[in-house]
């Protein structure tokens, strides 16, 4: 009982941290931590942002592998 204890905490806070994003104003210096739960709109949020910023320096396809996504329609 104990071990799927341990088990089930690992998994929520693997999950937990897949769904954290860090990102670092580079003017400022200052660092934000935002939590976007996975399927949430939040998190759908996120993506379309990190594409949006992704696509106006690299292609598609570099964009694809790194954050692993593609907006509907694209």
């Amino acid at each position: 009982m104990q071990r799927l204890i341990i088990c089930l905490s690992a998994l929520a806070l693997l999950g937990l941290l897949a769904a954290c994003e860090i990102t670092i104003d580079e003017r400022t210096g200052e660092s934000n931590v935002r939590v976007a739960l996975p399927g949430s709109e939040a998190q759908r949020a996120n993506l379309e942002r990190q594409w949006r910023q992704c696509m106006s320096y690299n292609s598609k396809s570099v964009c694809e592998r790194r954050i692993g996504w593609v907006p509907p329609g694209e």
